[in-house]
């Protein structure tokens, strides 16, 4: 949240990921902030993100959609929209 900045990337030459996971991460709760960490993963770059309610999945799909991380919301959660 944060913590993973582009600063902090350089400095220690972390190589670029194959795939970015994330678990349960709160993307919309408001304690914790994930543009700057977002903005450092390349546009492109597979990632899976996992949530403990259907209701924060279905969040956390709209936050990345209004973020640009994803283009459509996945199959079968359009329909909870």
């Amino acid at each position: 949240n944060g913590s993973y900045g582009s600063r902090l990337l350089k400095q220690h030459d972390v190589p670029k990921a194959n795939v970015v996971v994330f678990f349960n991460p709160g993307f919309t709760v408001p304690d914790y902030t994930w543009k700057e960490s977002l903005a450092c993963i390349p546009t492109g770059t597979p990632f899976l993100s996992t949530t403990n309610t259907e209701m924060e999945g279905i969040a956390d799909c709209q936050f990345l959609l209004d973020q640009d991380r994803i283009q459509s919301i996945p199959p079968g959660l359009a329909e909870m929209f």
